[in-house]
């Protein structure tokens, strides 16, 4: 056969770029699995004795991360680090109360940003008072750990610090910087009401609702509070206000008047909160001491027995090497002349046998790593496999070799328990996912639904930046599998949504209906805001459970638009168009108001939904069709009040649920004879999940203050990017190069073959290295392919049954 130099070429070509692709393909697995097996190491350490340390000035709470195809975009750059979903912080702290090692729990109140609503706050605080029952179960003689919340300042200068304080009554102690401020103002709730100025602007507001209770529009249609307008809102302030009351009254131990004369005087300075020099306003302090962060870092201290056993390692540590010892510490004892001081305290302490006292801090978001990771551990198999597992080809292994071997979902294949909603860990928290449902142990599948709803499909892409939605079409798919697996027995569905389209609402209300038919418990837990469309979903669960500050109800319904046609014209734009079809073409236009038929036809809508929504809450609640026309037109309720009037079942959180889900489904309320786990499983690109494990474990940003953190401590010695192995920076960039299309081409659309995908990627960045590739560029290629094919979610499956598993939560 006659080869051209043109043909010699391309043979040459192509054979250089599969060569090429699979010396990626084996560096990328080398570098994966060195780098599972360092994160899993380095987080197995921790001190023997320490505090767990809830920084709430950098965390921010949230119901559950970004789990769409984009939101690698967001962890890359950091901005997830910050949030920590609250059901695994609930679940870390009961978990810290059993853990002998945690000897005090410190909590960082600032921002009032980073909590969320009232109803994520309670559940919180119920995560706190399950820390402080787990540490008085302890064993008999094992070491206590005491609840200290601090804030520099409850309310800076006079703003509210009311939902902070709120937070932390629930601690054992509160402790403020002696120059803040209590500022226990209560509740407000503010309007700005725009028809003037859309008046002036010549805009329009063109909306129609049902009934006078739904008030979302009021803003644009009304100059100020309709009669209906002020009692619901006056209602809900003074019904969230008075839980806050009586939830401080009881943690503090003090009577409900003290408090409520506290709020009268507010804001308060903190020696009049703190009870000095008071002048009759309070009879029991709300704060146990006012304190600065250093000092009530420093007030947790070593056990005496830690202490002998470090001295005696530093001083044989000091012999063997030929160093004198230090000297014990004494009374007013000073640094020898010339010493250089300590970067971390000005003036250095002094401290006997050169042995820290005080206990080392572990950041929250570090000690649920760590304690899901020990979870999970449980679930390894056994023989080659689990030795495999400790050793650091453990990356290499097969994800089934994992999971305990034979059926996944059997006896000691994954974590069980209620998971991070009930104290132990949910199976996808602590990195596994069952095999297959369908066999094993029955299961309970934790559903979260947060955001407005939105019929869908949504594309990637198509939802507002930081926002999360309610894809109705695909969630509806993933409960449908749901009801074909034998072995789900219940389903609890967390709604944190304040509802959106009526008809994206009805769908997942009949998705729910199906799973009740087909014999599924379905338990639904309702988060801060479970209203309107998130309600009409709600009422297809058996049971539905709320906090009592979860804002619901809002059975109504409201449609509209904006006229701007006479604004245009001011401007010289004189919109025009032609129709062929009903008279109703331009029932949405911007640029028509709605003649007497068009009003007709738009009321006979409106009248036909809430008809429907109204018979579906009836049926749901088992009430009368008068009875829930009575409690609807859109009146919103707090969860207590929705309890009062039969809108909601039971008063709870997401551990409530679950457990109200056990019950339903007849499964035995011993933790181990079922498995809750998340559906549908998140997929997070596996280099992500693996910078973010071997990285930053805090969970947030490094120390603002280095001098307040004592060496040794986990914050002052987590490992961070900047850090890491210069390889693993090499990738963690070709990652973000390849997701923000950067540098690289910009990824095939979803439709294309993630295996596709990957060698386009790497042959596009293989095409741009003059003089052949290095082992680091080699390194850069591989991740980038992980990031490209990370970034096809719904179709990670296509590229490998491995990738797809580690994609889904494994690591």
């Amino acid at each position: 056969e006659k080869v051209t130099p043109a043909l010699a070429s391309v043979r040459k070509g192509v054979g250089r770029g599969l060569a090429f692709l699979g010396a990626g393909a084996v560096v990328s697995s080398l570098a994966l699995a060195a780098a599972r097996y360092q994160a899993l190491k380095a987080d197995r350490q921790l001190p023997d004795e320490f505090v767990l340390e809830v920084d709430l000035e950098r965390l921010e709470l949230t119901e559950a991360l970004p789990s769409g195809p984009l939101a690698p975009l967001e962890l890359l750059r950091g901005g997830a680090n910050r949030k920590v979903e609250l059901r695994r912080a609930v679940a870390a702290l009961e978990r810290a109360g059993k853990d002998g090692r945690v000897r005090g729990l410190l909590g960082h109140l600032g921002r009032r940003e980073s909590l969320g609503g009232l109803a994520m706050v309670q559940e919180l605080r119920g995560g706190l008072s399950a820390f402080r029952q787990a540490v008085d179960a302890r064993p008999k003689g094992a070491a206590g750990a005491v609840s200290v919340a601090y804030a520099p300042s409850f309310g800076e200068a006079g703003s509210n610090g009311t939902l902070q304080y709120y937070l932390a009554s629930a601690f054992d102690r509160v402790v403020m910087q002696p120059t803040g401020t209590l500022g226990l103002l209560g509740l407000q709730s503010q309007t700005l009401f725009l028809r003037d100025a859309l008046d002036k602007a010549k805009v329009s507001p063109v909306f129609f609702t049902r009934e006078d209770y739904k008030t979302a529009a009021h803003m644009f249609t009304q100059r100020a509070y309709t009669p209906q307008h002020r009692d619901n809102t006056l209602a809900l302030l003074q019904d969230m206000a008075g839980q806050m009351w009586a939830g401080i009254a009881s943690s503090r131990g003090v009577p409900l008047d003290q408090v409520q004369r506290a709020v009268a005087a507010a804001p308060l300075p903190a020696p009049l909160a703190a009870g000095i020099g008071a002048s009759g306003t309070l009879s029991v302090p709300l704060l146990d001491g006012l304190q600065y962060k250093d000092e009530v870092i420093a007030s947790f201290q070593k056990s005496e027995q830690l202490l002998a056993k470090q001295r005696k390692e530093a001083a044989a540590a000091l012999t063997a090497s030929g160093a004198a010892a230090p000297p014990a510490k004494s009374s007013g004892a000073s640094s020898s002349a010339g010493s250089k001081p300590a970067a971390w305290s000005l003036p250095p302490p002094e401290h006997e046998g050169g042995v820290d006292p005080r206990l080392p801090r572990v950041p929250l978001t570090k000690y649920m790593l760590v304690s899901e990771l020990a979870e999970a551990a449980k679930a390894q198999g056994s023989g080659a496999a689990g030795w495999l597992a400790s050793t650091p080809w453990r990356g290499l292994l097969p994800a089934s070799w994992l999971e305990g071997g034979g059926d996944a979902a059997g006896a000691g294949a994954g974590p069980t328990g209620t998971g991070a909603v009930g104290g132990a860990v949910t199976a996808e928290s602590a990195g596994w996912v069952p095999k297959a449902l369908g066999r094993g142990k029955p299961k309970v599948a934790v559903v979260h639904c947060v955001g407005a709803i939105v019929q869908g499909p949504v594309s990637p892409g198509e939802s507002p930046p930081g926002q999360q939605v309610i894809d109705a079409s695909r969630l509806a798919a993933e409960l449908e599998r749901l009801g074909d697996a034998r072995d789900v027995a219940a389903v609890v569905v967390r709604v944190s949504s304040p509802g959106g389209s009526a008809l994206g609402s009805d769908t997942l209300h009949r998705a729910l209906s199906r799973l009740r038919a087909r014999g599924k418990a379905v338990v639904i837990s309702c988060g801060d805001v479970a209203a309107s469309g998130g309600m009409f979903m709600a009422v297809a669960g058996d049971r539905i459970l709320a906090q009592p500050g979860t804002i619901t109800g809002s059975i109504g319904v409201i449609t509209g638009k904006f006229n701007v046609r006479a604004l245009l014209e001011d401007y010289g734009v004189n919109p025009a168009s032609l129709e062929a079809g009903s008279p109703n073409l331009d029932l949405l236009s911007p640029f028509t108001h709605p003649n007497e038929q068009q009003v007709a036809t738009i009321n006979t809508l409106m009248d036909n939904i809430y008809n429907d929504f109204l018979g579906k809450v009836a049926a749901g609640r088992r009430m009368s069709a008068e009875a829930v026309r009575g409690l609807a037109g859109g009146r919103v309720y707090t969860g207590k009040q929705a309890h009062d009037v039969g809108l909601v079942d039971e008063l709870g959180g997401l551990r409530e649920a679950v457990a109200a889900a056990r019950k339903l489904a007849g499964l035995p309320e011993e933790e181990d004879k079922s498995v809750v786990f998340d559906y549908p499983p998140r997929r997070v690109p596996v280099l992500v999940r693996l910078l973010r494990a071997a990285g930053s474990g805090s969970g947030g940003a490094p120390d603002a203050n280095p001098s307040d953190v004592p060496p040794g401590s986990s914050s002052s010695t987590s490992t961070s990017l900047s850090s890491s192995p210069a390889w693993l920076e090499g990738a963690a960039a070709a990652a973000a190069s390849a997701l923000m299309g950067a540098a690289l081409p910009a990824a095939p659309a979803a439709s294309a073959s993630p295996t596709a995908a990957a060698i386009a990627s790497v042959a596009a960045a293989g095409s741009a290295m003059p003089g052949g590739a290095s082992v680091r560029q080699l390194a850069d290629a591989a991740a980038a392919v992980v990031g490209t094919v990370a970034m096809l979610d719904g179709q990670v499956a296509a590229y490998s049954a491995e990738a797809d598993l580690l994609a889904r939560g494994l690591m």
